[in-house]
């Protein structure tokens, strides 16, 4: 979870202290009038090729099998976008996700069932 702390009008800088909890935060945001925005970004490494796919739009969706590690990262959690790094290099696309989803139709992995997390685009 990442939290954006900011003052209403970007006049006054923000407090000098960092909360350290959400409650500490919305605490602070009653008592300061500072807005706290959360935005839930998923970031997911991709090889070059599929990279260059999703960017030139030939692919909508990105696909993450159904492994135990993919199951606790996509399991009742909500994302509002997602980041997709090219390969470890500084290189990045950001698309906002419609859903994530397990699915059994045809996939990129050639596996029975998988996660797919579909883009705007």
């Amino acid at each position: 979870m990442v939290f954006i702390l900011t003052n209403g009008n970007n006049s006054n800088p923000i407090p000098p202290y960092a909360p350290k909890t959400p409650k500490t935060v919305m605490q602070s945001v009653m008592r300061c009038g500072i807005i706290c925005v959360m935005s839930n970004v998923l970031h997911l490494v991709l090889k070059h090729h599929w990279f260059d796919k999703i960017v030139s739009g030939e692919k909508t969706s990105e696909y993450r099998e159904c492994s135990e590690y993919w199951n606790k990262r996509l399991t009742n959690k909500q994302y509002d976008k997602v980041v997709f790094h090219k390969g470890y290099t500084n290189t990045t696309a950001t698309y906002k996700i419609v859903s994530i989803a397990t699915t059994t139709q045809p996939n990129d992995l050639g596996v029975d069932k998988c996660w797919e997390i579909k883009l705007s685009i």
